[in-house]
């Protein structure tokens, strides 16, 4: 499944192979963690010096942590974001509703 996306937005989008890539291509996966065999095939990609840039996101965040640590040692970086406390979140959409209304700079 995961080649048969790269292949399809390689063919339909890019009109550009991998490997001539001079600007970076990003591609965002979410719930990537339901791929039988997902840190595997990214290393493969990673290995092959692509210009390319993965952000991988899932619900299942240890399972993400767990694959992904061995065969991905050395290419990874790790984000732990954490959801809004309420406060912080009536703070946010008060900023929001304050930048529509002019009150906030």
């Amino acid at each position: 499944m995961f080649e048969k996306v790269v292949a399809t937005f390689v063919n339909g989008v890019l009109h550009e192979e991998l490997d001539a890539l001079k600007s970076p291509v990003y591609f965002f996966f979410d719930e990537i963690n339901a791929l039988n065999g997902f840190e595997k095939i990214m290393k493969t990609y990673y290995d092959r010096h692509y210009n390319i840039r993965y952000c991988i996101t899932g619900s299942s965040a240890v399972i993400l942590r767990q694959g992904s640590r061995e065969s991905l040692i050395g290419r990874r970086r790790e984000f732990i974001l954490s959801p809004f406390s309420f406060r912080e979140y009536f703070m946010y959409h008060l900023t929001l509703e304050g930048k529509h209304d002019g009150l906030c700079g």
